[in-house]
């Protein structure tokens, strides 16, 4: 089921849709400003997310442990990731990092699908940002990163490779 949102909308509340199993795709329109904390969480079947671009901030646990969550688009291109936002998205492979801007909330990919990831000249901290996420096998650290937090790379392929 995918759910279509009013054009005019600005404010999605905490937990708006958290448990919505039926919920597979959802597009936030442009006019969306706030989305606040958990508005998605344990989405089981969500597969796909657009992010409008009055989105400015990806709000902590925002989509924390949907499970089958693949895709995530951004149409702004200055985006700031809070804490846990995408934690337990075991299937999340596609998103834009390039997008982020700032530093990445702790445990904000934890647990992740990801194989490859860039991240932007933006990052300055990470703080478990990566952990346990197992097809981890290539990172690209940016110059910028000046704090790398326990535990940000552990549990992924990567960090296999390097001990």
């Amino acid at each position: 089921m995918e759910v279509v949102l009013p054009k005019d909308l600005t404010t999605i509340g905490s937990f708006a849709f958290s448990g919505c199993t039926k919920l597979t795709s959802i597009v936030i329109p442009d006019s969306v400003k706030s989305i606040n904390a958990g508005a998605f969480s344990g989405c089981d079947s969500l597969t796909s997310a657009t992010l409008g671009l009055g989105v400015e901030v990806i709000s902590d646990s925002m989509f924390y442990s949907c499970d089958k969550l693949a895709t995530v688009t951004l149409k702004n291109t200055a985006v700031q990731v809070g804490d846990f936002a995408f934690c337990d998205c075991v299937s999340l492979k596609q998103f834009d990092f390039a997008n982020i801007k700032g530093d990445i909330g702790d445990s904000a990919f934890a647990c992740t699908g990801f194989e490859s990831v860039t991240l932007p000249n933006t990052v300055t901290k990470l703080v478990y940002g990566f952990v346990a996420s197992n097809n981890l096998s290539e990172i690209d650290i940016p110059d910028s990163l000046l704090h790398i937090d326990t535990n940000s790379f552990s549990s992924t392929k990567w960090y296999y490779d390097q001990v």
